[in-house]
């Protein structure tokens, strides 16, 4: 049986997508392999991060990785460290291509600085024996850009895995079901990143009173209407509670190297909303409600307003599709390469 060691992202980050991402293909790669985990620290406060990735998990490698056959990297920004690894095989996974957003868009100075830290990594790509993203559009992009590559990707896709039961009741957010008695929900994930658009969301609410915005994730709060509730880095508990609760998922992301959260949205029959990006079509197929990017705020108001909900039958079909017993089934030869 084969040595993995998989290095984790911050095991406080285990709510996010690039988590879950290796998360849920660790568990099928393990049917395979004897895994060690590494986490990149495991208190949230990012100087025990730092220290954790720039300091103590070189040195680790450098001492431990000739004893494993194989060494994997959680996402881009750890791809300078393959210079410390003498382990027989390196394999990364590449979440996405942001560079093409960030040089054609207005972004704030710590995206500059993190593109920058990004771009000095990704000269060390090449020196990889595998790579591993998440969609067919990010593994074109990379070809576009970095086409000596092309014969090291690997398409596979996001694991959608809710198990645990729903809970009927939940204390912290029963609000939410009293509210979608007299208003529309509307659901949406975003974060602090330009490419995430989160002002059009608050473009969008002011021209409404009969929805209420329910945003989860770190966003800015500025300029907020009374009608949009912020919550950040909620439990899969909770968030399952408000997918089930919400009338519609609105993604206004500008750039996305997979959907993760519109496909988990779908899973719970909620209807989408989003643009009609490539990465988006990709894994929606005709099973959400697509927007072109110039649309204005009061257009995308009046859609959700007139919107008639669904069966979600058709949505939740398309989610299972991203089980993880249909992308081992689809994708076993690239898993069992890893």
């Amino acid at each position: 049986m084969r040595k993995i060691l998989w290095i984790f992202p911050n095991k406080s980050k285990q709510n996010s997508g690039i988590y879950k991402y290796n998360l849920e293909l660790k568990k099928l790669v393990k049917k395979k392999s004897d895994i060690t985990v590494f986490y990149n620290g495991k208190r949230p406060q990012y100087f025990f991060t730092f220290i954790n990735k720039f300091i103590y998990l070189p040195l680790f490698l450098f001492l431990n990785s000739f004893k494993f056959d194989c060494v994997i990297y959680p996402e881009e920004g750890f791809a300078f460290l393959k210079v410390f690894s003498f382990s027989k095989q390196n394999k990364i996974i590449i979440h996405d291509y942001r560079k093409v957003f960030s040089d054609k868009n207005k972004i704030n100075f710590y995206e500059v600085l993190k593109q920058r830290y990004l771009d000095f990594n990704f000269f060390f790509i090449n020196h990889y024996e595998k790579i591993i993203v998440p969609s067919q559009f990010t593994k074109e992009l990379l070809i576009k850009y970095i086409p000596e590559i092309k014969n090291k990707i690997d398409v596979i896709p996001n694991i959608i895995n809710f198990n645990k039961k729903i809970k009927k009741t939940n204390k912290l957010f029963k609000f939410i079901k009293l509210l979608s008695k007299k208003f529309k929900i509307i659901m949406c994930i975003s974060s602090k990143e330009s490419r995430k658009n989160t002002s059009f969301i608050y473009e969008i609410a002011k021209y409404t009173n009969k929805m209420k915005f329910i945003i989860v994730g770190n966003v800015k709060k500025e300029n907020i209407s009374d009608n949009i509730y912020n919550f950040k880095n909620l439990s899969e508990a909770n968030l399952s509670y408000i997918f089930k609760n919400s009338d519609f998922f609105l993604d206004v992301s500008l750039f996305e190297g997979f959907g993760r959260s519109l496909l988990e949205a779908q899973y719970f029959g909620v209807e989408v909303i989003c643009f009609d990006t490539k990465s988006n079509k990709e894994i929606l197929l005709n099973t959400a409600n697509y927007m072109k990017k110039n649309i204005s705020a009061k257009a995308v108001c009046d859609i959700l307003s007139k919107k008639k909900i669904k069966d979600g039958e058709k949505r939740i079909k398309n989610a299972l599709n991203f089980s993880p017993k249909k992308i081992y089934s689809k994708f076993n030869k690239q898993i069992n390469e890893i």
